[in-house]
């Protein structure tokens, strides 16, 4: 049995008392370089044991919590790889079920990140979150934000179940997740929260929201129309459309940006970003950021 099984593996499993467990061991050992985030992460919440025999949520929940309180009371930067196991429920296989939905993907770390970034547009405000997945985005932005409402969205009913199981353990863990697919509630202290099942090609709602959000929406040339369509339809006259997209085919980007114009909406900036990811990463993805709204002319028909 090697070291970081004796010294962390074996009291995980045995889910001692967290107060017992040897963090100021763990801490030295980050710091010196014995051992990595990654390596602790997969000897404890991903260790294989764990895979096959479940410890208890609540345990995970409260592990995970003082592990990063733990780092950040030492001003050690917690992997964004990290981030990404952090009571997210996900299935092992990145694709499955026909969807894309079922992973984190690296333009939600970065979106929510801008979106930390320029809190003070949010304060109060109304969201729409367009192919939410697994709901990283949002419950980090509802958990930290000021918001009056959050709408988590997505069509495909596989994502919908994983997102409202993530969404029911960080908001409401005593609530019990009994509502239908895709019609789910709660409140998380002043912040309305919700889960809609939202198809773009049959797309009916009336309700306006001060800010739609969007990680990796952009990948599909033949959704961008029906991407927009939303857009217009459920951005308030003076709200602003926030997208962060990985550029994997540049032509459908260029597509994209073609049909904001056409359709006289209005970019008001752009930058690009590097994702860093883990330290076993050994690509790095450039992630646009575009934030746009409806043109003054339109506002104007519209009022």
């Amino acid at each position: 049995m090697t070291n970081i099984e004796c010294e962390y593996t074996r009291p995980f499993l045995h889910m001692i008392k967290i107060t017992d467990f040897p963090w100021q061991g763990l801490i030295s050992h980050f710091t010196d370089g014995h051992i990595s985030q990654n390596e602790f992460i997969d000897a404890t919440i991903f260790h294989p044991q764990v895979e096959s025999f479940p410890l208890n949520e609540e345990y995970l929940k409260l592990f995970l919590k003082r592990y990063i309180q733990e780092l950040e009371d030492k001003n050690i930067e917690v992997y964004e790889s990290v981030y990404d196991r952090l009571f997210l429920k996900r299935p092992r296989n990145l694709i499955t079920e026909g969807t894309t939905g079922l992973t984190t993907w690296q333009a939600s770390h970065i979106l929510a990140d801008y979106c930390l970034e320029n809190s003070c547009l949010f304060k109060s405000k109304s969201v729409l979150e367009l192919g939410s997945g697994l709901g990283l985005t949002g419950l980090l932005l509802v958990k930290s934000l000021d918001l009056n409402s959050y709408t988590f969205t997505d069509h495909h009913s596989k994502v919908l179940e994983f997102l409202q199981h993530n969404v029911t353990i960080n908001l409401s863990p005593k609530q019990e997740n009994n509502s239908e697919i895709g019609e789910y509630s709660t409140k998380y202290n002043n912040t309305s929260v919700q889960i809609q099942c939202l198809d773009w090609e049959a797309f009916h709602y009336s309700q306006k929201y001060d800010i739609i959000l969007g990680a990796d929406v952009v990948f599909d040339r033949r959704l961008i129309p029906h991407l927009i369509n939303v857009v217009l339809k459920s951005l308030n006259r003076r709200g602003k459309a926030i997208f962060a997209s990985t550029i994997r085919n540049v032509d459908t980007y260029n597509y994209f940006l073609h049909k904001l114009e056409e359709k006289k909406l209005k970019i008001e900036c752009t930058e690009e970003r590097k994702h860093k990811g883990s330290l076993s990463q050994t690509d790095v993805s450039i992630v646009k950021i575009i934030t746009f709204q409806i043109e003054e002319e339109i506002r104007t028909t519209q009022e």
